[in-house]
């Protein structure tokens, strides 16, 4: 992924760092493959499962192993260098003329010719539609996974409303598959600073659902995906063997706001642990993997195979996954019985699929560090919970204290919003964003921005930062208005 902050950037400041289709076939897990399943989704504001705030709900899931990966795609790959090069100079006029840089279209010409054909002949997209330009570097970079036909439709299909009945503190945004988006009438008004990032986390829920052409359940056979369709001719000895995966809204709701926070805002405002989780899923297995992981169409096999193979039984990947899910949704996934800790869970993983040495690798202490540091009884239950106890932040004051130490010498006089800096990934760069207030530099006035921080985990410092106005995000996003 490159960065794509920069596009919405009003203030840099820097120190040293400022598809073919997946038809309804079986896909052999050996190797990464474009995604599938059916869903609705939420994006929630100020309620979520963290200290701060909300964002989204969703429904879909994902799952993989192997950290040897490709992608696989049932289009040919020269084909679509052929038709890049045909329409590069197309590509490159109206990417102009939507403020798209040459990095933004990732070499994927032919897409965005094609995307923006979809955009400007949609008729539901009104003060919204220039808007959408902005998730096409989403788009470029996961172009192996474009099912070209159904997904250039479903462009032109879209909807984006603002839906007076949904209200609600957990309820600033909705994705209904498959072409509808509605936002809570309050992003028009007194929360429109919030409105691109919950606008961008819902269109993520889109493309997690329609890039590969459609979402469906997935079961695993003898190391083999497949859609409930693929199964009505199995044996009663394969129907007794299949696997029917878990949802996992941890991935739904945790990878579109990741994902948000990757290519729009540099700050996470919503599912704190879920995106934890995934961040750590990242820096264990790789960029790539969390991309397959979050847009192939058998995620919810994948992620179940990533625990499998690191030897959790069916059982205790179930438990592991109702965990997750739990702490992600409260409200619509029930807690199990006996909840496993974050913590186990991250540790088993790395442990399997890195080594045994975690109490030594500062990076992944700083992830552990992140999550349910304010829920003790949580980390608490963790085999683990004496050595935790030495590294979590355990009290606001606590917190306070390190983000101020982070922002002290930052000339803007930057004051959090919300407590939370949170660690994430972005261009294998960690990095720490929150949403904050800044004093223009001119008027001396104080006005809302987004302060990220880029990280060296090692020695706990920041290397660098950068901040966005948010008035000029939204100049950006909306030149129309909302």
């Amino acid at each position: 992924m490159k960065k794509r902050v920069a596009l919405f950037l009003s203030i840099l400041i820097s120190a040293s760092f400022i598809a073919g289709c997946k038809k309804k076939e079986a896909s052999d897990t050996s190797s990464f493959s474009p995604k599938i399943s059916s869903k609705s989704v939420e994006t929630t504001s100020e309620s979520s499962t963290d200290p701060s705030s909300g964002t989204s709900e969703t429904e879909d899931t994902a799952d993989s192993s192997s950290s040897d990966i490709t992608s696989s795609t049932s289009d040919p790959g020269s084909d679509r260098s052929a038709k890049n090069a045909e329409y590069k100079t197309e590509a490159q006029k109206l990417a102009g003329q939507h403020g798209l840089t040459e990095e933004d279209l990732s070499g994927e010409y032919y897409y965005f010719v094609k995307f923006s054909e979809a955009i400007e002949s949609n008729p539901n997209l009104g003060k919204f539609r220039e808007f959408m330009y902005l998730i096409y570097p989403v788009v470029a970079d996961m172009a192996d996974y474009v099912c070209e036909d159904t997904f250039m439709t479903d462009l032109q299909k879209l909807s984006i409303t603002y839906d007076s009945e949904l209200t609600g503190p957990g309820a600033a945004g909705r994705y209904v598959e498959p072409h509808n988006v509605y936002l809570q009438e309050s992003l028009r008004d007194k929360e429109i600073d919030t409105l691109p990032k919950v606008l961008f986390h819902e269109l993520m829920h889109f493309l997690d659902y329609r890039l590969t052409g459609e979402k469906d359940l997935v079961y695993i056979l003898d190391g083999k995906h497949y859609h409930p369709v693929d199964t009505n001719n199995f044996s009663p000895d394969e129907l007794n063997r299949m696997i029917l995966c878990e949802e996992s809204w941890v991935l739904t709701e945790g990878g579109a706001e990741y994902f948000t926070a990757k290519y729009l805002s540099g700050d996470v405002e919503a599912y704190w642990d879920s995106v934890s989780f995934l961040v750590a899923i990242e820096y264990l297995m790789g960029e790539d993997y969390l991309n397959d992981l979050f847009f192939s169409w058998d995620s919810d096999a994948k992620l179940e195979e990533l625990f499998l193979d690191a030897g959790y039984t069916e059982e205790q990947y179930k438990n592991a996954i109702a965990t997750l899910n739990n702490e992600t949704r409260p409200l619509y996934s029930e807690a199990p019985e006996n909840p496993v800790s974050f913590d186990d869970i991250l540790i088993d993983l790395y442990t399997h699929y890195k080594g045994e040495n975690w109490k030594e690798d500062k990076n992944f202490l700083m992830i552990l560090r992140d999550i349910q540091s304010f829920a003790p009884d949580r980390w608490d239950r963790s085999k683990h919970a004496d050595f935790l106890h030495t590294i979590k932040i355990k009290s606001f004051n606590e917190l306070q204290a390190y983000s101020q130490e982070l922002l002290s010498d930052i000339p803007e006089n930057i004051t959090l919003s919300r407590l939370t800096l949170t660690l994430f990934l972005r261009d294998g760069q960690f990095v720490r964003g929150a949403i904050a207030t800044m004093t223009d530099p001119n008027s001396g006035k104080t006005v809302p921005c987004i302060i990220t921080l880029s990280m060296d985990n090692e020695a706990n410092v920041k290397t660098g930062y950068e901040i966005q106005r948010i008035d000029e995000i939204m100049q950006k996003c909306f030149p129309d208005g909302v």
